[in-house]
């Protein structure tokens, strides 16, 4: 993953801490600090995490839901959260996609 190191660091932690549950999705090549999880069961519902313009471990998240059928765009925006520390991003994700510790955790 061609990514800054604050988002390898936050996918490696995230994937410590879910397993093999975690799905990462990059639909932002070209952004260096931002990346995408999702549930494996369901890549659809995603968390949208950002470093840009954040302090050491901190984080922007940004809920995304599946768009309705028949909907003309991709995903439904859900909540945000402007600055998270990671045990905070940990748990937003969990809520959000579904998750519990993996294995590894």
């Amino acid at each position: 993953m061609e990514k800054d190191a604050s988002i390898v660091r936050a996918v490696a932690a995230l994937e410590a801490h879910f397993g093999d549950d975690l799905l990462v999705a990059d639909h932002w090549d070209a952004d260096l600090m931002a990346i995408g999880v999702s549930a494996r069961s369901e890549p659809a519902r995603l968390v949208y995490l950002s470093t840009l313009r954040r302090a050491p471990g901190r984080f922007y998240a940004e809920l995304e839901l599946p768009s309705a059928p028949g909907s003309a765009v991709p995903y439904e925006k859900g909540e945000v959260f402007a600055d998270v520390d990671l045990d905070t991003l940990t748990e937003i994700v969990a809520r959000h996609l579904g998750l519990t510790s993996g294995p590894a955790a």
